[in-house]
């Protein structure tokens, strides 16, 4: 009765700077919409737990045990426990999220966990305390706020007896300088 269609993967298009674009940290939902075209692994042994608040949806609460979480519409929430979020364009999500994934194109107002990877696309817009252990912004990405890097590796922050935390308060707006 259901069957799933499988969609044709758009090229990438390189960022501003010319190099690669960064590869989608998250899926997105199949069928129509401007972010369809991404794809994500199903997980071993069964169906995901994808939870996807759309365009024009409003969600408030507490969200827990999810394997990702995509916002397309406005969502006001404490997330944990949760591997993935993904706010699209022109999602925004208020509150706190501790994930090991995120990708942000649309707005995050709040604070920040990332255990792993935070990819800003050019249109995101972080506001708040970011914390997290590798980040890669786009041309043109924003973050107002507070950032402090995760140290890599706990062992390794504790054998030199140094924690390898930077933090700093900053108001950014990444652009390419002009060409001369």
């Amino acid at each position: 009765m259901f069957s799933k269609r499988s969609r044709p993967t758009e090229p990438s298009q390189g960022n501003a700077r010319g190099g690669p674009a960064a590869e989608p940290l998250t899926s997105r939902r199949s069928g129509g919409g401007p972010s369809s075209h991404h794809k994500r692994p199903q997980p071993a042994g069964g169906g995901s737990r994808k939870l996807v608040v759309g365009e024009g949806i409003r969600l408030s609460g507490e969200i827990k045990s999810c394997d990702a979480l995509i916002v397309e519409g406005i969502v006001e929430a404490t997330l944990s426990d949760c591997h993935a979020l993904d706010v699209s364009e022109p999602g925004l999500f208020k509150g706190n999220a501790t994930v090991a994934l995120c990708e942000i194109a649309g707005r995050f107002e709040g604070e920040l966990k990332v255990r792993e990877r935070l990819l800003v696309r050019a249109s995101g817009r972080i506001t708040g305390i970011v914390r997290y252990r590798d980040m890669q912004i786009e041309s043109g990405g924003k973050i107002n706020g507070s950032l402090e890097e995760l140290p890599a590796d706990r062992s390794s922050a504790e054998s030199t007896g140094h924690d390898s935390a930077l933090s700093k308060t900053t108001s950014s707006d990444f652009t390419d300088p002009p060409d001369d």
